[in-house]
């Protein structure tokens, strides 16, 4: 894999939320901590996806 750019991949991780806690606040917290990511709520990505198929 060293030969491999990674800015060709795309790669998604799916989370959770407890009932009782804020979606935002998980949101802020993660990007505080870790750079260079993309969060999507799944709503958000739910919409743009249906946005794109409507266009096909």
């Amino acid at each position: 894999m060293e030969d491999t750019d990674s800015d060709t991949y795309i790669s998604s991780v799916l989370i959770k939320v407890r009932e009782g806690y804020d979606i935002d606040r998980v949101i802020t917290n993660i990007r505080r901590k870790t750079d260079g990511v993309q969060i999507v709520r799944t709503q958000n990505l739910i919409t743009g996806i249906s946005k794109s198929l409507a266009i096909l």
